[in-house]
């Protein structure tokens, strides 16, 4: 009875010690992000101010946009939450968080066979700071994609006990499911592989598939139905009422296979940066606290581990294959949408269904780690993984209130020149901070710069445009929002001009000649994104 009781507490102190200090983490990492965080550099400002009051004009207007045509819970969701939150960025923050939440308990729930004692423990670490998918948290109004990912989730809880009594019941309210997570955003369909290769019945896919199973065909066939009804809709259909042309996110094209096949050098090289770039930032005392507070609770797991062995490494069904074929799939995403495949700046989100994969693969490395002599690599990884989430919303908090003293600083400027004359404001500004770790942004987008800028108080009869030396000297740089390709339509337009001060131009053409650019906000690119353009300049 004696040893029964001491037995607890040793239990206590290892796993649920290690819980606790999660948790630590997790709030110290997220409540500045509430407090301090604001409005991402994308879209969020712009939905804000050209908005109509009216819900279902606002909607409607939503629907129609290329971008949601074919996502219409993306648009839902989006123009609810503006509606509920209004302009009070940290409930949106506090929304992201939650959704975030509900798919991590919902991860742990389908597969708690792969998650378990350890494994778990690893797994909430991981998921918890999704460092290579940060943009999620980040701008205001892409829940589309964590709701993708709620719903698939849903079908794939739906596929337990498929193979059943009443298992075509099931098999159907799993293709419902499917379906809304397509219609939130079509980015997840590769995790629909898991809904095949990972039926979660006691015998398993390869018994179901040598037994040429009547219902496995049926859900072969749902799932298989559910791809091609969304790919016509998507392709014939969604256009048909948008009001641009062409198929948003789709562009299969050579540069496409180029961007499929930089992806797994995004998985095995840029992840691995990411948490090397970490190092220099070490000089930040909240990051040395953050290495105190998980080298401890490894040392304290590794010291138990006899006595709380069942516990912490229980059995589990070897299904990396299944994870494995997954996350090579995901590389079509990038083949068909022609989008980048980064672990840095807005265009991370990407990577969403790739984090979920590789979180429960290192995670079950990492319990297999943690038996041999290797296992101080572990804190030594999860330490770096943590800092990289605390630096990025630091930079991100940093980057919010810089924006907001720029603004101001530049409102104040213009007041004084309300000419109705002049139509164009060119204003150099930062793109990014200093200390730049993963390209979070100060401003980016033209449209968000312009509604900010009029949020702020800016006269509203004026177009407002963003740019800094690097973009002025190379239009190839984010060549949509570049100076250089937005100023091809006013190249003799006259113009007032925001540095230090703000001086009347004649025209784009004459101002590019003087050639007397301000450096003050000149930048340099994460090493990553260097890499990347080296690699791209040699196709």
């Amino acid at each position: 009875m004696k040893n029964s009781f001491l037995n607890k507490p040793s239990f206590f102190n290892s796993i649920h010690f290690a819980y606790s200090i999660l948790i630590v983490l997790i709030c110290l990492t997220y409540i500045p992000l509430i407090l301090y965080g604001g409005f991402g550099t994308s879209d969020d400002i712009s939905l804000l101010v050209n908005t109509p009051n009216s819900y279902i004009e606002a909607l409607q207007q939503s629907l129609i946009r290329s971008g949601h045509s074919s996502r219409p819970i993306y648009a839902f969701v989006q123009i609810t939450s503006l509606f509920i939150f209004k302009d009070h960025h940290f409930l949106y923050t506090i929304y992201r968080l939650f959704l975030w939440l509900v798919i991590a308990f919902l991860l742990i729930r389908i597969f708690e066979l792969q998650l378990k004692g350890i494994s778990k423990l690893f797994f909430c670490f991981f998921i918890s700071f999704p460092i290579f998918i940060s943009a999620h948290f980040f701008n205001a109004f892409q829940t589309g994609y964590l709701w993708a990912i709620i719903f698939w989730l849903c079908s794939m809880f739906f596929i337990e006990g498929t193979y059943k009594t009443k298992g075509l019941k099931r098999i159907k309210t799993s293709a419902f499911f499917l379906i809304m997570a397509l219609l939130s955003c079509e980015i997840v369909f590769p995790l629909f592989l898991l809904n095949l290769l990972f039926p979660l019945s006691i015998n398993g896919f390869k018994w179901h598939l040598k037994s040429k199973s009547k219902l496995f065909k049926t859900h072969f066939s749902m799932v298989c139905f559910v791809l091609l009804f969304f790919a016509l809709f998507k392709v014939f259909i969604a256009p048909l009422y948008q009001i641009e042309t062409g198929v948003y996110g789709f562009n299969l094209s050579y540069n496409s296979l180029l961007q499929s096949l930089y992806y797994f050098f995004c998985l095995f090289i840029e992840i691995p940066l990411l948490l090397m770039e970490v190092i220099p930032f070490y000089k930040y005392m909240p990051l040395i606290f953050v290495t105190f507070f998980i080298f401890p609770v490894f040392i304290l797991l590794k010291k138990r581990r006899e006595i709380d062995s069942i516990l912490i490494f229980p059995y589990a069904r070897n299904t990396t294959s299944y994870f494995l074929i997954t996350l090579c799939f995901c590389s079509l995403v990038f083949l068909f949408s022609n989008y980048p495949s980064v672990t840095y700046g807005n265009y991370n989100k990407m990577l969403l269904p790739s984090f979920i994969l590789i979180s429960i693969l290192l995670s079950n490395l990492f319990s297999f780690l943690f038996k041999t002599r290797c296992w101080l690599l572990i804190p030594c990884v999860l330490s770096l993984w943590v800092s990289s989430m605390f630096i990025q919303v630091q930079n991100v908090c940093e980057s919010w209130e810089k924006r907001n003293f720029v603004s101001q600083h530049i409102v104040e400027k213009i007041k004084p020149h309300n000419d109705n004359e002049l139509k164009l404001v060119l204003c150099d500004v930062p793109f990014y901070l200093k200390n730049n770790y993963n390209d979070e942004h100060v401003f980016w987008t033209t449209w968000d710069f312009d509604a900010f800028l009029k949020l702020k108080g800016a006269p509203k009869n004026k177009k407002y445009l963003p740019y800094n030396y690097n973009t002025l000297v190379n239009s190839s740089i984010d060549s949509v929002n570049n100076i250089n390709n937005v100023m091809k339509n006013h190249p003799k337009t006259p113009f007032l001009n925001v540095e230090s001060s703000v001086s009347f131009q004649k025209s784009y053409i004459m101002f590019k000649k003087h050639n007397s650019f301000s450096k003050s906000n000149m930048y340099t690119p994460c090493f990553r994104k260097r890499l990347r353009d080296k690699l791209k300049s040699y196709f």
